[in-house]
Parts: C-alpha cells; sequence; structure tokens
C-alpha cells in the first residue's frame, strides 16, 4: 500500500512540480564545482525552496549549501548559491555561474574553523 501512495504522491503531486520548475533545464545549467580531494560531500534532497543543496564536511568543519533558481529564500534578481557559515561565520551568496568562487568559499571557510577549533584547543 505504502508504494502505491507514493506513487500517487510522485505523478500527482512531484512531477508537475518539476516540469513547472524546469529541473532538467536547470540542472543542465549548473556548473561542475570543483570538489576538494578531502571534502566529504552529502547530497541532499531539495526543500524550503532550494532546488540543491548538499554538506560539506572536512573532519569537524562543516559547510551548508544551496542553489536558489527563483529568490525564493532570498532577495536576489538571480540564482545563486549560499553557503553557511562563510569564513566569517555569515552566509555568503555567490552566482549561479561562479562554481571556482563557491569552491573557494567552502575551502576557506573548512579551514576558518579548523583554526578556530585548534585555536580552542591551545588555549584549554
Amino acid at each position: 500500500m505504502r508504494d502505491e501512495q507514493m506513487g500517487k504522491v510522485f505523478y500527482d503531486h512531484r512531477l508537475p512540480v518539476e516540469r513547472l520548475e524546469r529541473w532538467r533545464d536547470v540542472a543542465q545549467a549548473l556548473p561542475y564545482i570543483p570538489m576538494r580531494g578531502d571534502w566529504k560531500v552529502r547530497v541532499m534532497p531539495p526543500f524550503t525552496g532550494a532546488l540543491a543543496r548538499f554538506h560539506v564536511m572536512r573532519g569537524d568543519a562543516h559547510v551548508s549549501v544551496y542553489y536558489d533558481e527563483y529568490c525564493r529564500l532570498g532577495g536576489w534578481n538571480e540564482g545563486y548559491w549560499e553557503i553557511w557559515p562563510d569564513a566569517a561565520g555569515d552566509n555568503y551568496r555567490l552566482l549561479r555561474d561562479e562554481a571556482e568562487a563557491l569552491a573557494e568559499a567552502i575551502e576557506k571557510s573548512l579551514a576558518a574553523q579548523e583554526a578556530k577549533g585548534a585555536e580552542e584547543a591551545r588555549a584549554a
């Protein structure tokens, strides 16, 4: 019964949303992101308005990333990536095609978190 219910949800609700929001077209337009070799990446389903989400970890450092094509989550006029936290502990946004800058911002955030952890360990 559960499979039948989920199938109905998929065909009646999700597919129309995917088509309306042009998920396949958006997926083709998104750039490849240069991942660093020591990152662990968890891909997540879209939720709360974002079309793509993933988390990046290295050790205890963690960065949340999402892509908002339709500017539902922030006041931009075109699709953007957002990471949290950035190196300063705030959120940081980049335009869709800024894949190199996105990777660099993620790396800087991880490095800042690692440095803060090392600093706190030395102070203890």
